[in-house]
């Protein structure tokens, strides 16, 4: 069978470097870019079977939509998912065209497994079992939590600028503080349980080892 290649635009390292991982037990590769010219020669250099592009990307002067649209009109015929910390519904229109499908950051290791499977077919077990490729996929969740987390801090690190606003522009913005913190609270309470995720299934593959 010809080497695939999955097509990643994204900015954050880490989650390159763990999607990279589990793809590898898919027999692919993972091919990186930050910008629309990245992305287009890569699409161009290698046969691409599966792209995923990020949103936000942060220090660049256009957002993933425009790099999704570009790949479109450069001839990507692949399928193409859309990957945010914004809900499906709060995307550009022509995203519903352009993109085969949507995964919500903070993703999920289901949420990654269904469309690696979709696509890519049955993962190949890494070492003596599929418990480390679950580790892989959980471990890329809690880099998107991550993500997400350092957004917020961001946000909250603005409170300060309530005590400068009108009452009423305040209290608005107090609203969202709230929304802000109950996020935060849920999102470090996701990562503490896909930890202990994690910790369960080191210890499985551990005992398939000792069987």
């Amino acid at each position: 069978m010809a080497k695939r290649y999955v097509l990643i635009v994204e900015d954050n390292p880490d989650i390159c470097a763990l999607l990279g991982r589990l793809l590898a037990a898919y027999d692919t590769e993972a091919v990186v870019a930050r910008t629309s010219a990245e992305a287009v020669e890569k699409m161009k250099t290698f046969p691409v079977h599966l792209a995923l592009v990020d949103v936000i990307l942060e220090g660049m002067s256009e957002d993933g939509t425009a790099i999704a649209r570009r790949l479109r009109e450069e001839g990507l015929r692949s399928p193409l998912y859309i990957m945010s910390c914004m809900k499906a519904e709060e995307m550009p229109a022509d995203m519903d065209d352009i993109a085969d499908g949507f995964l919500e950051k903070p993703f999920t290791l289901s949420a990654i497994k269904s469309v690696m499977q979709r696509h890519l077919g049955t993962a190949a077990p890494i070492g003596k079992g599929t418990a480390l490729q679950d580790v892989l996929g959980l471990m890329t969740s809690v880099a998107t939590e991550q993500e997400e987390i350092r957004r917020q801090q961001e946000r909250l690190a603005n409170f300060i600028m309530l005590l400068q606003k009108p009452e009423g522009a305040a209290a608005a913005q107090f609203e969202t503080f709230k929304t802000t913190i109950a996020r935060y609270e849920s999102g470090l309470e996701r990562i503490q349980r896909t930890l202990e995720d994690v910790q369960n299934l080191v210890k499985k593959q551990r005992d398939a080892e000792r069987e």
